[in-house]
Protein backbone atom coordinates (compact mmCIF):
# COMPACT_ATOMS: atom_id res chain seq x y z
CA UNK A 1 0.00 0.00 0.00
CA UNK A 2 1.56 3.36 -1.03
CA UNK A 3 2.28 5.86 1.77
CA UNK A 4 -0.32 8.57 2.38
CA UNK A 5 0.75 12.06 1.21
CA UNK A 6 2.08 14.30 3.93
CA UNK A 7 -0.56 16.89 4.97
CA UNK A 8 0.06 20.20 3.21
CA UNK A 9 2.68 18.77 0.84
CA UNK A 10 2.34 19.16 -2.92
CA UNK A 11 1.26 15.53 -3.18
CA UNK A 12 -1.32 16.10 -0.45
CA UNK A 13 -2.67 19.26 -2.09
CA UNK A 14 -2.83 17.64 -5.52
CA UNK A 15 -4.60 14.59 -4.11
CA UNK A 16 -7.22 16.72 -2.34
CA UNK A 17 -7.77 18.96 -5.37
CA UNK A 18 -8.17 15.97 -7.70
CA UNK A 19 -10.63 14.28 -5.36
CA UNK A 20 -12.75 17.42 -4.98
CA UNK A 21 -12.76 18.18 -8.70
CA UNK A 22 -13.87 14.62 -9.40
CA UNK A 23 -17.05 15.19 -7.37
CA UNK A 24 -17.73 18.59 -8.95
CA UNK A 25 -16.60 20.83 -6.07
CA UNK A 26 -16.35 24.53 -7.02
CA UNK A 27 -13.12 26.50 -6.42
CA UNK A 28 -14.48 28.12 -3.24
CA UNK A 29 -15.11 24.70 -1.72
CA UNK A 30 -11.61 23.51 -2.65
CA UNK A 31 -10.09 26.65 -1.08
CA UNK A 32 -12.12 26.11 2.10
CA UNK A 33 -10.93 22.50 2.32
CA UNK A 34 -7.34 23.59 1.77
CA UNK A 35 -7.64 26.02 4.66
CA UNK A 36 -9.42 23.58 6.97
CA UNK A 37 -7.09 20.63 6.38
CA UNK A 38 -3.73 22.34 5.91
CA UNK A 39 -4.12 25.63 7.81
CA UNK A 40 -3.42 27.85 4.79
CA UNK A 41 -4.18 31.58 4.78
CA UNK A 42 -6.90 32.58 2.27
CA UNK A 43 -4.60 33.84 -0.50
CA UNK A 44 -2.32 30.81 -0.25
CA UNK A 45 -5.31 28.44 -0.31
CA UNK A 46 -6.70 30.03 -3.49
CA UNK A 47 -3.32 29.78 -5.21
CA UNK A 48 -3.20 26.07 -4.40
CA UNK A 49 -6.72 25.67 -5.81
CA UNK A 50 -5.04 26.16 -9.19
CA UNK A 51 -1.93 24.14 -8.34
CA UNK A 52 0.39 27.09 -8.98
CA UNK A 53 3.77 27.65 -7.38
CA UNK A 54 4.59 31.09 -6.02
CA UNK A 55 6.64 31.86 -9.13
CA UNK A 56 3.92 30.67 -11.50
CA UNK A 57 1.37 32.86 -9.73
CA UNK A 58 3.79 35.82 -9.74
CA UNK A 59 4.37 35.45 -13.49
CA UNK A 60 0.63 35.47 -14.13
CA UNK A 61 0.21 38.49 -11.85
CA UNK A 62 2.86 40.45 -13.77
CA UNK A 63 1.28 39.53 -17.11
CA UNK A 64 -2.11 40.72 -15.83
CA UNK A 65 -0.98 44.14 -14.58
CA UNK A 66 1.44 44.88 -17.43
CA UNK A 67 2.86 48.38 -17.39
CA UNK A 68 0.35 49.56 -14.77
CA UNK A 69 2.17 47.63 -12.03
CA UNK A 70 2.92 46.87 -9.29
CA UNK A 71 5.28 44.06 -10.29
CA UNK A 72 5.89 41.10 -7.99
CA UNK A 73 8.03 38.00 -7.63
CA UNK A 74 7.75 34.73 -5.72
CA UNK A 75 9.19 36.26 -2.54
CA UNK A 76 6.85 39.25 -2.47
CA UNK A 77 3.82 37.13 -3.35
CA UNK A 78 4.65 34.85 -0.43
CA UNK A 79 4.81 37.88 1.87
CA UNK A 80 1.40 39.03 0.65
CA UNK A 81 0.05 35.59 1.49
CA UNK A 82 1.55 35.60 5.01
CA UNK A 83 0.43 39.13 5.93
CA UNK A 84 -0.45 40.29 8.58
CA UNK A 85 2.05 37.85 10.08
CA UNK A 86 5.47 39.13 11.12
CA UNK A 87 7.12 37.94 7.89
CA UNK A 88 4.35 39.32 5.67
CA UNK A 89 3.90 42.55 3.75
CA UNK A 90 0.63 44.47 3.67
CA UNK A 91 -1.50 43.65 0.66
CA UNK A 92 -3.30 46.55 -1.02
CA UNK A 93 -6.76 46.53 -2.58
CA UNK A 94 -5.14 46.87 -6.01
CA UNK A 95 -3.13 43.71 -5.40
CA UNK A 96 -6.15 41.89 -4.00
CA UNK A 97 -8.18 42.82 -7.06
CA UNK A 98 -5.60 41.36 -9.43
CA UNK A 99 -5.26 38.19 -7.33
CA UNK A 100 -9.04 37.80 -7.20
CA UNK A 101 -9.24 38.00 -10.99
CA UNK A 102 -6.40 35.50 -11.41
CA UNK A 103 -7.88 33.01 -8.97
CA UNK A 104 -11.53 33.45 -9.97
CA UNK A 105 -12.33 34.62 -6.43
CA UNK A 106 -13.87 37.70 -4.84
CA UNK A 107 -12.00 40.18 -2.68
CA UNK A 108 -13.90 38.82 0.33
CA UNK A 109 -12.69 35.27 -0.47
CA UNK A 110 -9.08 36.41 -0.11
CA UNK A 111 -9.54 38.02 3.32
CA UNK A 112 -10.19 36.55 6.76
CA UNK A 113 -10.84 38.15 10.13
CA UNK A 114 -7.13 38.52 10.84
CA UNK A 115 -6.67 40.42 7.57
CA UNK A 116 -9.62 42.70 8.23
CA UNK A 117 -8.35 43.56 11.70
CA UNK A 118 -5.07 44.71 10.14
CA UNK A 119 -6.49 46.60 7.14
CA UNK A 120 -6.63 50.40 7.39
CA UNK A 121 -10.07 51.90 7.89
CA UNK A 122 -9.98 53.47 4.42
CA UNK A 123 -9.64 50.02 2.82
CA UNK A 124 -12.44 48.62 4.97
CA UNK A 125 -14.72 51.48 3.86
CA UNK A 126 -14.01 50.70 0.23
CA UNK A 127 -14.78 47.04 0.82
CA UNK A 128 -18.07 47.95 2.49
CA UNK A 129 -19.02 50.22 -0.42
CA UNK A 130 -18.16 47.46 -2.86
CA UNK A 131 -20.32 44.98 -0.97
CA UNK A 132 -23.20 47.44 -0.93
CA UNK A 133 -22.93 48.36 -4.62
CA UNK A 134 -22.31 44.85 -5.96
CA UNK A 135 -19.64 43.42 -8.27
CA UNK A 136 -19.66 46.41 -10.59
CA UNK A 137 -17.91 48.55 -7.95
CA UNK A 138 -14.87 46.29 -7.70
CA UNK A 139 -11.61 48.17 -7.24
CA UNK A 140 -10.01 48.38 -10.67
CA UNK A 141 -6.32 48.02 -11.47
CA UNK A 142 -5.30 51.56 -12.42
CA UNK A 143 -4.56 51.70 -16.16
CA UNK A 144 -4.70 54.77 -18.40
CA UNK A 145 -8.40 55.39 -19.24
CA UNK A 146 -9.68 55.46 -22.81
CA UNK A 147 -11.82 58.60 -23.06
CA UNK A 148 -15.17 58.64 -24.86
CA UNK A 149 -14.14 61.83 -26.63
CA UNK A 150 -10.64 63.10 -27.54
CA UNK A 151 -8.96 64.94 -24.71
CA UNK A 152 -7.69 68.48 -25.26
CA UNK A 153 -5.70 71.07 -23.40
CA UNK A 154 -4.80 70.46 -19.76
CA UNK A 155 -6.62 67.11 -19.59
CA UNK A 156 -4.61 65.78 -22.54
CA UNK A 157 -1.32 66.89 -20.99
CA UNK A 158 -2.19 65.46 -17.59
CA UNK A 159 -3.29 62.13 -19.10
CA UNK A 160 -0.06 61.88 -21.08
CA UNK A 161 1.99 62.73 -17.98
CA UNK A 162 0.10 60.11 -15.96
CA UNK A 163 0.82 57.43 -18.59
CA UNK A 164 4.47 58.49 -18.76
CA UNK A 165 4.85 58.20 -14.99
CA UNK A 166 3.48 54.64 -15.02
CA UNK A 167 5.64 53.53 -17.95
CA UNK A 168 8.73 55.12 -16.39
CA UNK A 169 8.04 53.35 -13.09
CA UNK A 170 7.90 50.00 -14.90
CA UNK A 171 11.08 50.56 -16.92
CA UNK A 172 13.43 51.78 -14.20
CA UNK A 173 15.48 49.71 -11.75
CA UNK A 174 14.74 49.34 -8.89
CA UNK A 175 10.98 49.89 -8.92
CA UNK A 176 11.37 53.63 -9.56
CA UNK A 177 14.08 56.13 -10.40
CA UNK A 178 14.67 59.90 -10.58
CA UNK A 179 12.28 60.55 -13.48
CA UNK A 180 9.22 58.91 -11.91
CA UNK A 181 10.03 60.35 -8.46
CA UNK A 182 10.11 63.86 -9.92
CA UNK A 183 7.00 63.15 -12.00
CA UNK A 184 4.98 62.29 -8.89
CA UNK A 185 6.32 65.39 -7.13
CA UNK A 186 5.33 67.53 -10.14
CA UNK A 187 1.88 65.92 -10.23
CA UNK A 188 1.46 66.80 -6.57
CA UNK A 189 2.26 70.44 -7.21
CA UNK A 190 -0.19 70.36 -10.10
CA UNK A 191 -2.98 68.97 -7.90
CA UNK A 192 -2.40 71.77 -5.39
CA UNK A 193 -2.69 74.40 -8.12
CA UNK A 194 -5.74 72.70 -9.67
CA UNK A 195 -7.56 72.67 -6.33
CA UNK A 196 -7.37 76.45 -6.04
CA UNK A 197 -9.05 76.86 -9.44
CA UNK A 198 -11.22 73.73 -9.54
CA UNK A 199 -14.95 73.98 -10.18
CA UNK A 200 -15.22 70.36 -8.99
CA UNK A 201 -12.89 69.78 -5.98
CA UNK A 202 -14.06 66.16 -5.76
CA UNK A 203 -12.43 65.45 -9.13
CA UNK A 204 -9.11 66.79 -7.84
CA UNK A 205 -9.57 64.74 -4.67
CA UNK A 206 -9.94 61.58 -6.76
CA UNK A 207 -6.81 62.35 -8.78
CA UNK A 208 -4.89 63.06 -5.58
CA UNK A 209 -6.04 59.80 -4.01
CA UNK A 210 -5.02 57.73 -7.06
CA UNK A 211 -1.58 59.33 -7.04
CA UNK A 212 -1.19 58.65 -3.31
CA UNK A 213 -2.07 54.98 -3.82
CA UNK A 214 0.57 54.67 -6.53
CA UNK A 215 3.25 56.35 -4.39
CA UNK A 216 2.48 54.05 -1.43
CA UNK A 217 2.67 51.03 -3.72
CA UNK A 218 6.14 52.16 -4.77
CA UNK A 219 7.18 52.56 -1.15
CA UNK A 220 6.30 48.91 -0.51
CA UNK A 221 9.11 48.11 -2.97
CA UNK A 222 12.70 49.29 -2.84
CA UNK A 223 14.50 52.48 -3.92
CA UNK A 224 17.77 54.20 -3.13
CA UNK A 225 17.69 56.37 -0.01
CA UNK A 226 17.39 59.73 -1.80
CA UNK A 227 14.45 58.62 -3.93
CA UNK A 228 12.76 56.96 -0.96
CA UNK A 229 12.96 60.17 1.06
CA UNK A 230 11.39 62.13 -1.81
CA UNK A 231 8.61 59.57 -2.20
CA UNK A 232 7.78 59.79 1.51
CA UNK A 233 7.71 63.58 1.24
CA UNK A 234 5.40 63.38 -1.78
CA UNK A 235 3.11 60.91 0.02
CA UNK A 236 2.97 63.29 2.99
CA UNK A 237 1.97 66.25 0.79
CA UNK A 238 -0.69 64.19 -0.99
CA UNK A 239 -2.13 62.91 2.31
CA UNK A 240 -2.20 66.45 3.69
CA UNK A 241 -4.04 67.76 0.63
CA UNK A 242 -6.62 64.97 0.89
CA UNK A 243 -7.17 65.84 4.55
Amino acid sequence: MPPRPKPGSKAGRDSLRTELLAVGAPPATIAAEMRARFGFRPREAWRHVHGWTLQEAADRFNSAVGAAGPATDASLLGKWERWPGETGRRVTLRVLTVLAELYGASLEDLLDLEDRRALPESDLRMLRHRAADGPASAVAVPVPPVPDVPLTGVDLIRTAADESAQWTQWAEVPNCGPVSVEQYAADTRGFAADYLMAEDPLKVYGQTHRSLVRVWDLLYGHQNLEHRQKLFATAGYLAAMMA
